[in-house]
């Protein structure tokens, strides 16, 4: 992890934002906190996954370098990794800047022990970060991957598809 590393940022701006913003909601989830799972440095990105109480969101921010720049905050970009094609929104904070995100769970329910959400968390990336498959194998079932409820779940399905 380098030293501009955004992950303890990301980590104090959304438990800041979930004490002032979104204290007190009914879609909390109690039995999580805000975490970062991830944040590895890919090409000229920050690439990691928020796990807060409202939502689980993939992010990426710039690496220092300037080689990446997320898109302007409210507009969507399809950015392509190794394993697929995502649509990521621009998103902005002041103690941030911009970055970008997509979210996976929101609102977090049906979990109940936060290593699920973690588990969930470092499969999106790794589904993201992996050569795609043959064709053929696309639509398959991973057999890594599996929902809270040791169902398996496609590729798609995990990243919000049909």
């Amino acid at each position: 992890m380098s030293n501009d590393n955004p992950a303890q940022r990301v980590r104090q701006v959304f438990e800041r934002i979930g004490a002032e913003r979104m204290a007190g909601l009914p879609l909390l989830n109690e039995a999580l906190s805000v975490e970062v799972v991830g944040f590895l440095e890919w090409r000229g990105m920050h690439l990691g996954v928020l796990v807060t109480p409202w939502c689980v969101n993939l992010m990426a921010l710039p690496h220092r370098d300037g080689t990446w720049q997320p898109p302007d905050e409210g507009v969507w970009r399809t950015e392509r990794f190794p394993g697929m094609e995502l649509q990521l929104l621009g998103g902005e904070e002041p103690e941030l800047g911009r970055y970008a995100f997509r979210s996976l769970l929101s609102p977090v329910t049906g979990y109940d022990d936060p290593r699920e959400v973690r588990a969930v968390a470092r499969e999106v990336l790794k589904q993201l970060l992996r050569p795609p498959a043959p064709e053929s194998e696309v639509d398959a079932p991973d057999a890594a991957a599996g929902d809270a409820d040791g169902r398996q779940v496609s590729r798609r399905q995990l990243l919000g598809g049909a």
